[in-house]
């Protein structure tokens, strides 16, 4: 959910930060006759339009800020948090 809010897409978050990643992902691409920068934009719309998703149902996931476990709840104060937009479309958190 966290990367879906922050509007990641695949080949982004694998190629930032590994450089063997990286060449074997554009290796990939290549292979097949498809430009990486064409798939990194079309990647890019799908996680627009994930962000988007995920961003209209965020009343739904306050509840979860209560949660007892540690991982869903900081999972979902991280999400919310990418979306400063909308705050003031969200009711209180209490």
């Amino acid at each position: 959910m966290i990367l879906l809010a922050e509007g990641n897409s695949y080949h982004e978050a694998h190629t930032r930060d590994d450089p063997f990643s990286a060449h074997q992902i554009k290796k990939w691409i290549a292979d097949r006759s498809l430009v990486f920068e064409d798939e990194l934009a079309w990647e890019r719309s799908r996680g627009e339009a994930a962000r988007q998703a995920v961003g209209e149902g965020l009343e739904a996931r306050i509840p979860f800020l209560q949660d007892e476990g540690d991982g869903l709840r900081e999972a979902v104060a991280a999400a919310l948090g990418n979306y400063a937009e909308k705050a003031s479309e969200l009711p209180p958190y209490k």
